[in-house]
């Protein structure tokens, strides 16, 4: 995988993709070599930075000699969102197999696919940490931050991994009940974790769902620890101490650690603002104050067909604006409250309103999906197709926090931490309007409407329904899925899925677990063929 440098560097071949044949390790490709790697940066500690920033590009690039569906960090989001019941694929095309719950087994591509995109970033992020100890006087002599702040990012990025990896394979929950013993994945580590050879090679066997949050754990602490102090970075693309904080947050909401979670999240947000309502309707393409970390894309960077918004974006001339059109589940769109802003980021039954009609002219003609009954309009289009790509929101540390409290049974300071969300995206959302007993609105002796005070118990499942609303289409409805325990039920009456796709999928079912990849399981002498998942 030829990774780019940045800010007008060589380009060099630093890291491919994983050989399963050689059970996950990575040797160097063409390119400058790593001899040539390690005494440029002995003599230019800087161009370390060029690394770190290969590690993000690669989350972006997609894999050679595959299909347009392979676009690894948000591919693997994509695909596992389109597992749940919130998106409805109208038509046939690239994740049709996922939105059908027939990817998961070993021997297709989309375990493969998302196998190798993890552990490509587990494999990079220990390259690049083998690398900076192995320069680590000349590069302490040129910055001691600078050389905490990239081992940091590296260390974030491998735990995330992780954290990804085990709720893949495996059911971490079960009823509110960790599995920690249940087999998880491969553990690799770098020399700075001073492990022996023989340690590595046990570490390649299914590990304990124990044991691979445990790493994770260890990696987001010490990747908070390194950046404690240095605040937000500038690039919007690079982990930061933050960004650590919002990772820790999800981790510990998966662990039911709530008091954690609700501290981690709090601490990640506060120098960041939610979007209004002119930038929530916009598209979602454009980096703002309310971004926490993301991807912003240029012509370099950017890879038309082959991208998350080719497949998320029903105005763009792709697969989503002309083929298979991404809709909002009927249901869960029939929950959003008349006057939420949010209820803008998609099409009612009836399609286009006329303002949208005028708004969207340019792009039906190119991409006529944009038209439909639920379309999703959240997602917009440019022709040269840079839309940068949200991994991290405030809005999802808000909630991730007022959930937090709710498991605590602590419901008003659930509330007292959701208001500021709701206020931003629902005006009156604790008014209701007083009708009479034919549903008609009353009105005073001045012929205003009558609204009365209602009360909300910000529970979990309504900071849950909260979150399906706020982060449709980001990557998140999986996750949740799986660590709330609950299932999808897309045959309700009226549904708006495809006949062939009305699935009823119950919680704990083998589908919400992707098996290891018949490659790996063949290669891997630390893996038996009886510790496959069902």
């Amino acid at each position: 995988m030829i990774l780019k440098y940045f800010r007008n560097l060589f380009l060099f071949a630093l890291f491919p993709l994983f050989s399963c044949s050689d059970m996950l390790d990575t040797t160097y490709t063409d390119g400058i070599d790593e001899e040539n790697l390690e005494n440029t940066i002995r003599t230019q500690p800087e161009k370390l930075k060029s690394v770190v920033n290969g590690l993000y590009y690669f989350m972006v690039d997609y894999q050679e000699g595959s299909g347009h569906d392979s676009f690894n960090y948000t591919a693997a989001l994509h695909a596992t969102d389109m597992m749940g019941q919130d998106i409805v694929m109208d038509g046939s095309n690239y994740f049709e197999w996922d939105y059908l719950h027939q990817y998961r087994l070993a021997p297709y591509i989309r375990t493969a696919f998302i196998w190798n995109t993890f552990y490509t970033i587990i494999g990079n992020g220990n390259k690049l940490l083998n690398l900076a100890n192995k320069l680590s006087a000349e590069i302490n002599a040129y910055s001691p931050d600078f050389y905490d702040n990239c081992l940091g990012q590296a260390y974030a990025l491998r735990g995330m991994s992780y954290f990804y990896l085990i709720q893949l394979y495996q059911e971490v929950n079960t009823k509110g009940e960790i599995n920690w013993d249940a087999p998880g994945v491969p553990i690799l580590l770098s020399d700075l974790d001073e492990i022996s050879p023989e340690e590595q090679d046990q570490l390649r066997g299914r590990n304990t769902v124990r044991q691979v949050l445990e790493q994770a754990e260890q990696d987001l602490l010490l990747a908070l620890q390194l950046m404690e102090g240095h605040g937000k970075s500038v690039e919007i693309r690079e982990v930061d101490e933050n960004v650590v904080h919002g990772l820790l947050a999800r981790y510990y909401m998966l662990t039911q650690e709530w008091q954690k979670a609700a501290d981690h999240a709090r601490l990640s947000h506060a120098s960041y603002q939610l979007m209004n309502q002119d930038e929530l309707l916009s598209g979602f393409m454009d980096a703002n104050n309310e971004w926490m970390w993301g991807y912003r894309h240029t012509v370099e960077t950017q890879s038309s067909l082959l991208s998350w918004f080719a497949h998320i974006s029903n105005n763009s001339p792709g697969y989503a604006g002309i083929i298979a059109a991404r809709l909002i589940d009927k249901q869960l769109y029939d929950t959003i409250h008349v006057d939420d802003i949010r209820r803008g980021l998609f099409n009612g039954p009836e399609g286009l309103t006329p303002e949208n009609e005028d708004r969207f002219a340019e792009d039906i003609e190119f991409a006529p999906n944009i038209a439909k009954g639920y379309a999703s309009l959240k997602f917009g289009k440019k022709t040269d197709w840079t839309q940068d790509y949200p991994y991290m929101r405030k809005s999802e540390m808000i909630l991730i926090e007022a959930e937090a409290y709710a498991h605590l049974g602590q419901e008003s300071k659930a509330e007292e931490v959701i208001i500021e969300l709701l206020n931003n995206r629902i005006p009156d959302w604790d008014k209701e309007l007083v009708v009479d007993n034919n549903g008609n609105p009353i009105l005073d002796e001045n012929g205003e409407l009558i609204y009365k005070d209602v009360e909300i118990d910000v529970t979990v499942d309504f900071v849950h329904l909260q979150r399906r609303i706020e982060l449709w289409g980001e990557g998140f409805s999986f996750f949740d899925n799986k660590r709330l325990y609950k299932g999808i039920d897309r045959s309700y009456k009226g549904s708006n899925h495809r006949a062939s796709s009305q699935l009823v999928i119950e919680p704990g079912a083998e589908n919400w677990v992707f098996q290891v990849p018949r490659r790996e399981m063949q290669d891997n002498d630390f893996i038996d063929e009886s510790e496959q998942n069902d």
